[in-house]
């Protein structure tokens, strides 16, 4: 029986190791969840993996002015025509040829024509280097460097703009999660609460000093206030599910800073103002729409600017006929457009519209930006007041519950009176930890909204209210 015995409480060891993993959690601070969820992220990928592309493609643009090299090789067979001018020969030998065959009547004496053309084919292998070198293109080469450079630049932005946004999807969903556990705290102490006073009613009915109406008012509030502990439950789990699945872990998080108020605020208005005119993602992505629709109207007016190239090559033949002999040309070639089937005025006025819709954007970005940083300050300042001024509401809703619980043992109040007291304390409660849960989302917002949202972990550490953490 005794290796029963051990084997049973191997087994129970089993099972409970398994249970301690089943449920063990990562621990995470804002800045963490932050990282993992940039890794995860399939939108931020995408924006690194563009702005890589696009800085790759500007560089394979940066020797475009500079000369190229190529190798060049043939074999096969060849028609080619030989012509040979013999006029000159003709006209000085066949005046003596033709005194000749007067002299010599009947013998075959040909006479010389002006001109001996004959076909060859031959057998021919040929292998040549050959380089273009681009002297004067009249600024082709270099606005087409400044569009890809431009490119890669939005592309820049349009990452870093998609990693603030996720920033403040993180803090939504990872501060949410710190609102669910400290609701789901105070429903159970409203559970616990409810449940100690039913039990007072109860009791009393028992005794006759109460009515059963009484009671069950008692009852009905209790189970109210555990179905509250219900749904809060349930969405503490669904906002625990959210977190891990952004941050694409294996475990369950265990988000570790809580929820924060700094009693004196963050900084003046004006200061968020100044860093977001100049952080925000939307003036580089604007920059480089700037320098490309710049470039683009300078690529325009280069339509009719000549190109002058320097052009080498040899060539090393190798065939069956010794005519056929190794050739090589050096030199300079210039084109001058004429006339092209391109409208290039209005392609012109099509770029000089673009400069201006950049710069409509600009100053439109000039209003937006400093107005969304002031709607986020203020509703930071909003919540912040909210939360210190709560304070109050908190300590007179718990001494009214005392007063209510005191004068229903003494007959003086109803049992709904009491349990009115208590969801009175919740509420006071729940209306607190709403606005310090306002507060950090409206910090993260407005740290997006200038363009600094790495702040907020920094933020969090150095608030001097922070909220306890839940279990």
């Amino acid at each position: 029986m005794r290796w029963q015995t051990l084997l049973q409480q191997a087994f129970a060891g089993v099972l409970l190791c398994a249970g301690v993993q089943a449920h063990a959690q990562l621990a995470v601070d804002v800045g963490e969840a932050m990282k993992l969820a940039a890794e995860a992220s399939g939108s931020v990928r995408g924006a690194q993996l563009d702005a890589q592309a696009r800085g790759l493609q500007a560089e394979a643009l940066d020797r475009l002015g500079g000369p190229s090299l190529s190798l060049t090789g043939f074999a096969g067979r060849v028609s080619t025509s030989i012509n040979l001018d013999l006029s000159n020969v003709a006209a000085a030998a066949n005046p003596s040829l033709g005194m000749l065959d007067a002299a010599l009547p009947g013998a075959p004496i040909p006479t010389i024509p002006n001109a001996y053309t004959t076909d060859r084919i031959v057998n021919l292998v040929s292998a040549g280097l050959g380089s273009v070198w681009p002297i004067y293109t009249g600024g082709r080469v270099e606005a087409l460097q400044g569009l890809a450079r431009g490119r890669a630049r939005e592309a820049q932005a349009e990452q870093q703009d998609a990693e603030d946004k996720l920033a403040t999807l993180v803090a939504q969903r990872y501060f949410t999660v710190q609102l669910a556990r400290q609701a789901l705290a105070l429903r159970s102490d409203a559970v616990i609460g409810i449940g100690a006073h039913q039990q007072s009613a109860l009791k009393l009915e028992q005794a006759g000093l109460i009515a059963r109406a009484e009671r069950l008012r008692a009852d009905v509030a209790l189970d109210n206030a555990r179905r509250d502990e219900a749904r809060a439950r349930s969405d503490l789990q669904l906002a625990e599910v959210a977190l891990q699945r952004l941050l694409r872990t294996d475990a369950p998080v265990q988000a570790t800073t809580p929820l924060f108020v700094h009693s004196q605020g963050v900084g003046p208005l004006a200061s968020f103002i100044d860093t977001g005119m100049s952080r925000h993602p939307a003036w580089q992505k604007l920059a480089a729409k700037r320098d490309q629709a710049d470039e683009s109207y300078r690529l325009q007016g280069t339509e009719l600017a000549p190109n002058v190239v320097a052009l080498a090559n040899v060539n090393l033949n190798r065939s069956n006929d010794k005519t056929v002999q190794p050739n090589w040309q050096v030199g300079l070639h210039m084109s001058l457009p004429l006339v092209s089937r391109i409208d290039h005025d209005k392609m012109r006025d099509a770029a000089r519209l673009q400069q201006q819709r950049v710069e409509v954007s600009a100053e439109q970005a000039g209003r937006d930006i400093p107005t969304l940083v002031e709607a986020q300050w203020r509703a930071l300042e909003n919540a912040r007041a909210q939360y210190v001024s709560g304070g109050s509401a908190v300590e007179l809703a718990s001494e009214h519950l005392r007063l209510q619980q005191v004068s229903f043992a003494q007959s003086q109040a109803t049992s709904t009176d009491v349990t009115d007291a208590q969801l009175g304390l919740s509420r006071s409660k729940i209306e607190r930890l709403q606005a310090a849960h306002d507060y950090v989302m409206a910090l993260a917002r407005l740290l997006e909204a200038s363009g600094q949202p790495q702040r907020l972990p920094e933020l969090a550490a150095s608030a001097d209210i922070r909220l306890p953490l839940q279990p």
